[in-house]
C-alpha cells in the first residue's frame, strides 16, 4: 500500500533555448553592439535554478571613422599683380577639417 502525503512538489528548474544568431553591427564604425539573444523555454518553479542571462553583447566595429576634409569658402579676390596689362588676382581658401582615418583628402585648387 502506498499513501500519498503533502509534501512539496519538486522544483522545475529554467530551461532555456539555445542562442539566436548574431546581429549586425549597430553601426559602421566608431563602436556599436552585436547581439544575440535566447528565449525561456520553462519557467523556474517550486525554488527551481533561475534563468541564466538571456542576451550577450559584444563590441563590434571599433575603428575610428573617417574623417573628410572640410574647406572654407574661398575668400575675396586678391589685388591685380600689375597695374595695367596682363596681371594676375587670387584667391585663397584654408582648411578647415584634415581628413583622418582615410577621409578624402583636401583639394584647395
Amino acid at each position: 500500500q502506498r499513501r500519498v502525503h503533502g509534501s512539496d512538489p519538486c522544483p522545475i528548474h529554467c530551461e532555456v533555448s539555445h542562442w539566436g544568431p548574431m546581429s549586425d553591427c549597430s553601426v559602421t564604425c566608431g563602436g556599436g553592439t552585436r547581439s544575440r539573444t535566447r528565449t525561456v523555454i520553462t519557467e523556474p518553479q517550486y525554488g527551481g535554478n533561475e534563468c541564466p542571462k538571456l542576451e550577450m553583447k559584444r563590441w563590434c566595429n571599433t575603428e575610428d571613422c573617417p574623417v573628410d576634409c572640410v574647406v572654407t569658402e574661398w575668400a575675396g579676390w586678391g589685388k591685380c599683380s600689375e597695374p595695367c596689362g596682363d596681371g594676375t588676382r587670387t584667391r585663397t581658401r584654408q582648411i578647415a577639417v584634415s581628413n583622418k582615418f582615410g577621409g578624402i583628402p583636401c583639394t584647395l585648387r
